[in-house]
């Protein structure tokens, strides 16, 4: 039967039933006066009449005649009349509540799609289905082929709902989705009564609730078999209308109304065509599945729709060039080449448009070269249309951000856009397809405005929208003249290759002369103000090519200064002018010898105000930008208050990158202005683009300069640098790539360098003298020039005050929260010189900003002073030990220097330099010296010491701390004390001040294990004394004997708690909460809780009983491994479950617990922790400590490790246990190894 005539007799089956429901309800409402009857359900039925389907509408919007015709005329002429109906046309009901969006939606899809229309022309001759799979060679890679045939069959657009295999799979017409949805909405929408047992019929249709991952819907369901577990009953139900079946429960049953449950099924079975006989792999229903994903689908009837079993279909799925390919090939890739046949279902491709630039020999252009792919195949762009080229990146950003995948199969030839991050050309670009890989899923494309060839997986497809095909192709390939290959190597090298990418940047602008047009041969040059340098010759030069012609034979190529000068603005002159000036003297003597940094400039505000950044610094400086990158693309922190000059991290959208910043100033409408002060620009960003910058990347360091020149002032207006003088280093910098600086002097205050400046210019060889290059100094060009005055040479004082921006607080919701801690390693990057200074003293000791810190121990002074560094000390006081032992290696010691004491000096100690003071003159040549960033005193001879110094107004970087509550009964510390101090203090400690009054800090310190170094003393030290003593420490003596008898961590299973079970039964994977993170040597633990931790009420009332009863529990005299216990909790100051975790420091009185339902390790005094009852170990544990399964690679990153596993803390994520005992998991989140980042870039390894 053909389909519309099959349609037209499910109408008429729906009218009658329609007709005859409405029929029966009338009567009843006849009967309410007369008899008993349940109103509310007599009204839910009138009400649902509304809802009954009545009108006629087809997929291809307005009806079409339907005719009624006869063979011939006889008697029972009624019996054989048939209809007459277009075969791609198919008819259905709708309620009234959906006339109307759905005669639109036919509308648009007709005017869009042409949706069910024939592939080709009705009149074409029909053609076989096996006519379009023809046998041909196929090809050395299996890509999307151009179609060579039309075949007419007729397809309509379905989607498949289930797949059993590729015999059997289940699709629904695209058409009756709408009918579909109203039916299951109706289904959802009737009173929910639960069916007793004894009347679950199998056979029967009911309303099932399907239940997914994802979503639970209602649905017709046709009950196949019922099961006894024994625990429960469990259906086996069967969705009439998807395909698929599942087991449910009573619960999720209701009953449908007879017109409901009589409807037909809207899913259809059907099996692949397969007329070749092909054999497909066993997975190949997997591979099906993953084909259709996300794709429009069509199908062709092979076999007729009526008959029993599934129908025989050839399903299709649309190709980015505006056609169909076979599902079947695409399976069958390995056997038969894959097909494209053309359809006017879909739009047609978009073209590009070639780029139509005429070229001529001899012409010139400036260009900046977007690849090189060899000498041969460079991609260049005009100059011209850089601006065009941005502003269509910037509108391709905005439109294609939140874009769908492509809905597609990719097709050789067809043109779309890719997404592939490049921090040039930007994010999206447009491509053309060369090649596509069926089975990788994966397509080779050309970008076709920037000339390089890219793999990329589909997922980064999208399809071309036309307004991006206006512009031009904007990449055009030249080939470098007079160049060929060495005949040593028959292609390329790729040290020629590498030369060529490495001499040509792509933000360089190049002068380009046309050769030859046909092909386009042109050569390459580096602007010069005296000599263009030829590329093509530099290239012969190295012996990366050889010379095939006079272009490639001189690298330098003069310029006519007077002729060019008098194109030139003005400015270029006068630079051009201070350039012949300084040509003629010598080369400044600092430079020449070496003390020059090499810099990137990268803002220029004036000659008071440059922003640059240290070359030598790069590999650093792009390590830390790729953990940034790392780490925010994972985890993210975010905060309501911000303040100005706040560290954080911003998202830039445009360039998808994170970027260190600081805040500038608040805007309406929660946007930002930042300062980016690893690139020096503002940036103005949303509030949710602004994150807390983690202590890990506020320690890394910044290796920018803000720099002014030093030894000049304005010619005109004090204080006030002219446009010409602007200009002229706008003109400088914008020309001259190898840029010079060296510091002169220092602005801690303002953080502002004073330096002379450099640009490297190279005059061409003459007839007899060969090549030569000039360093021009930037301070005396500008007063060469007259737009500056020389000023006397020295440290001068920096008289420019920086503008602070304000705003008003009505205006924002930013408040003042805490004063930012000086980074001493922001400062230390400013590289300072050595000098000889005038300050007679170093600066005082820093004093800590916080009570409460970690911190590393460096000496204890005869005095009894502690001298410590918190974290970014300690990594600054690194940096800056490395800085003067380079610096002052190769300098000899001072000669005939009178030192004095409290003189500031350099001290050489066992091959390394330190910063230091003199004490005591102890002789002729003998001195007792300090070494102020360790607070110890050593005795060295005159030769060990020099008068020059490094960051002479840097401070010592230590803290000074002094024991609280804690001294000798003699005044003064003896040796022997000390030593005894030394004996037990660990190089890791915890300070925790409690008196600020002196000169030095008072404080309590705990060493690594969390003992109280004050009491430690006090217990060790007979001279040691202090009021508030809180030693609870075992005699050693005693300690000794019990030793031998005990076994060591010896583990009590008498008492248990009762743990919640961590593995489910339906999956691998357990969802889990982590509470903490914790690094043992080079292994990670965490724990983890099924559920959040709170203070729930059974949790209340458990801790309200242990506090009510602890007053009767006895103290804990046996300590075992793992045993119960409750403890007093410090940060609580409340008595909580716990188990004895670790009795390692039994000896000192202390134990370590976890307290199981908060999940944290604590080391506590044994004279907090008493025994348990048994009742209190009734309520489940809910956490758990597992060891996470990988090691940290190297010990250097092992606190970056430490800080991204630390980002998981209350986040709840998926752990796939791998043993049990002992707990050994890993973390996943969103299908992904939680660490997978981490373990790439080798900071970690899989155990």
């Amino acid at each position: 039967m053909k389909p519309g005539v099959a349609d037209l007799h499910v109408v008429n089956e729906t009218l009658n039933a329609s007709i005859s429901r409405i029929t029966q309800i009338l009567k009843y409402c006849e009967l309410v006066d007369s008899m008993q009857l349940n109103v509310k359900a007599l009204y839910e039925e009138v009400q649902n009449v509304r809802n009954l389907p009545c009108r006629l509408v087809s997929d291809q919007g307005a009806l079409r005649p339907i005719e009624f015709q006869a063979e011939s005329l006889f008697d029972d002429i009624e019996e054989s009349v048939t209809l007459r109906t277009i075969n791609t046309i198919e008819y259905s009901l709708l309620p009234i509540d959906d006339w109307s969006c759905a005669e639109e939606k036919y509308m648009l899809e007709a005017i869009r799609r042409k949706s069910e229309s024939t592939i080709s022309d009705v009149d074409t001759k029909k053609e076989s289905v096996e006519d379009i799979h023809s046998s041909s060679h196929y090809a050395e890679r299996e890509v999307l082929k151009k179609p060579e045939r039309k075949p007419t069959q007729a397809v309509i657009r379905v989607v498949v709902t289930h797949i059993n295999d590729l015999n059997s799979f289940y699709i629904q017409k695209y058409t009756a989705l709408d009918s579909l949805r109203t039916i299951n909405n109706i289904i959802g929408k009737r009173i929910s009564q639960k069916i007793p047992e004894n009347e679950f019929r199998i056979g029967a249709v009911y309303g099932v609730l399907y239940v997914t991952k994802n979503a639970s819907r209602w649905r017709r369901g046709r009950l196949l078999e019922i099961y006894n577990t024994g625990t429960e009953r469990l259906y086996k139900v069967y969705f009439v209308d998807y395909g698929n079946t599942q087991k449910v429960t009573a619960d999720k049953f209701k009953h449908l109304d007879v017109r409901t449950m009589k409807r037909p099924s809207w899913a259809q079975e059907c099996k692949l065509t397969n007329p070749d006989n092909t054999e497909f792999d066993a997975n190949a229903h997997l591979e099906l599945s993953k084909i259709i994903d996300d794709k429009e689908l069509y199908v062709h009837y092979v076999s007729d729709k009526q008959n029993r079993g599934p129908v025989e279909v050839d399903l299709y799925v649309s190709t980015s060039s505006g056609g169909l390919v076979s599902v079947r090939d695409l399976l069958a890739k390995n056997v038969h080449p894959v097909y494209e046949i053309k359809s006017n279902i879909l739009a047609s491709n978009l073209q590009f448009f070639e780029n139509s630039k005429q070229f001529s020999v001899g012409q010139e252009e400036t260009v900046v070269v977007t690849h090189v792919r060899d000498p041969f195949h460079i991609c260049v762009q005009l100059v011209e249309n850089c601006v065009f080229i941005e502003r269509l990146k910037m509108e391709m950003e905005k439109f294609y951000k939140d874009q769908p995948t492509i809905s597609c199969i990719p097709s050789e030839g067809s043109n779309v856009v890719i997404r592939h991050v490049d921090k040039t050309h930007g994010n999206w670009h447009r491509a053309k397809i060369m090649a596509v890989d069926i089975g990788k899923k994966t397509v080779e494309v050309y970008f076709v405005d920037w000339g390089k060839y890219i793999v990329v997986p589909w997922s980064e497809i999208r399809q071309l929208d036309e307004d991006f095909i206006k512009m031009e192709c904007q990449g055009i390939i030249v080939k470098l003249a007079d160049v060929g290959k060495l005949e040593t190597a028959p292609t390329w090298t790729s040290d020629a290759i590498s030369f060529l990418r490495k001499n040509i940047a792509e933000d360089d602008r190049l002068r380009m002369v046309v050769s030859k047009t046909q092909p386009l041969e042109v050569v390459l040059f580096h602007p010069r103000p005296a000599a263009d340098i030829c590329v093509n010759s530099l290239l012969v030069e190295e012996n990366h090519a050889m010379s095939t012609g006079n272009l490639s034979m001189t690298v330098y190529w003069p310029n006519s200064l007077d002729e060019q000068c008098e194109d030139d603005d003005f400015a270029s002159q006068m630079v051009k002018k201070a350039e012949d000036i300084l040509m003629e003297n010598e080369d400044d003597i600092h430079l020449v010898s070496g003390l020059r940094v090499n810099v990137k400039v990268l803002r220029c505000e004036s000659p008071d105000l440059i922003y640059v950044k240290l070359l030598k610094h790069k590999e650093e400086d792009d390590e830390m930008h790729k953990e940034l990158q790392i780490h925010y693309g994972g985890s993210r922190k975010t905060k309501n208050k911000w303040r100005k000059d706040d560290l954080c991290v911003v998202f830039d959208p445009l360039r998808h990158t994170y970027y260190r910043a600081m805040i500038r100033s608040p805007t309406k409408n929660d946007v930002f202005t930042v300062w980016l002060y690893d690139h020096a620009r503002e940036l103005k960003v949303p509030k949710a683009m602004v994150f807390v910058q983690d202590s890990y990347f506020k320690k890394a360091r910044c290796f920018v300069w803000k720099c002014r020149l030093t030894n000049v002032k304005p010619a005109g207006d004090p204080g006030k640098w002219s446009n010409m003088a602007n200009e002229m280093l706008e003109k400088i910098f914008h020309k001259y790539k190898t840029i010079y600086v060296k510091k002169i002097e220092s602005n801690r205050e303002l953080k502002l360098v004073g330096v002379a400046m450099w640009y490297c210019l190279t005059t061409p060889a003459m007839a007899l003298e060969p090549a030569k290059v000039r360093y021009i100094s930037i301070n005396q060009a500008l007063i060469e020039s007259g737009v500056a005055f020389s000023v006397g040479s020295g440290r001068n004082v920096v008289e420019q005050k920086e503008e602070i921006e304000s705003e008003s607080s009505s205006e924002s919701e930013v408040e003042v929260e805490v004063k930012q801690k000086t980074d001493w390693n922001d400062i230390m990057c400013e590289e300072d010189e050595l000098m000889i200074t005038e300050q007679k003293t170093w600066p005082p000791l820093l004093k800590p900003d916080c009570e409460c810190f970690e911190a590393f121990l460096v000496c204890i002074d005869s005095e009894g002073a502690l001298s410590v560094r918190d974290d970014m000390l300690q990594s600054s006081y690194y940096d800056l030990e490395e800085k003067i032992t380079s610096k002052m290696n190769s300098m000899e010691p001072s000669q005939g220097v009178t030192w004095a004491v409290g003189d500031m000096c350099s001290i050489r100690w066992e091959q390394r330099w330190y910063r230091g003071t003199i004490l005591e003159v102890a002789g002729s040549d003998e001195f007792c010296v300090e070494m102020i960033d360790f607070g110890s005193e050593h005795n060295v001879t005159g030769d060990k010491l020099t008068k020059y110094l490094l960051c002479p107004d840097v401070p010592p970087l230590l803290y000074k701390i002094k024991l609280y509550d804690v001294w000798s009964n003699f005044g003064d510390w003896t040796p022997e004390d000390l030593n005894v101090w030394l004996s037990i203090v660990t190089d890791n400690i915890k300070v925790v001040i409690k008196d600020w009054s002196g000169d030095f800090p008072l404080g309590e310190i705990y060493v690594d294990n969390g003992l109280s170094l004050n009491d430690l003393i006090v217990q060790r030290c007979p001279h040691a004394v202090r009021h508030q003593s809180q030693a609870v420490l075992q005699n050693p003596d005693f300690e000794a004997e019990e030793s031998e008898e005990k076994e060591e961590e010896d583990e009590d299973t008498s008492l248990k708690y009762f743990y919640v079970p961590l593995k489910s039964t339906t999956s691998d994977k357990v969802k889990m909460y982590v509470l903490n993170v914790f690094k043992f040597n080079s292994k990670l633990e965490v724990v983890l809780s099924k559920d959040k931790v709170e203070d729930n009420s059974e949790l209340l009332m458990l801790n309200a009983d242990i506090e009510e009863g602890i007053d009767d529990q006895a103290l804990m005299q046996e300590f075992k491994l793992n045993k119960p216990c409750v403890c007093l909790c410090p940060e609580k100051d409340q008595w909580l479950r716990a188990f004895v975790y670790g009795v390692d420091e039994m000896h000192s009185g202390y134990v370590r617990v976890f307290f199981v339902d908060y999940g944290d390790i604590k080391m506590v005094p044994t004279s907090s922790v008493k025994e348990t009852r048994t009742e209190w170990l009734n309520v489940p544990v809910k956490t758990r400590i597992a060891a996470v399964n990988i090691e940290i690679a190297q010990n250097s990153q092992a606190d970056f490790v430490l800080l991204s596993l630390k980002n998981l803390c209350g986040k709840l994520i998926s752990v796939k246990i791998l043993a049990e005992n002992p707990l050994r998991v890993h973390l996943y989140e969103k299908k992904k190894l939680c660490y997978q980042n981490i373990l790439d870039i080798g900071y970690a390894k899989m155990l």
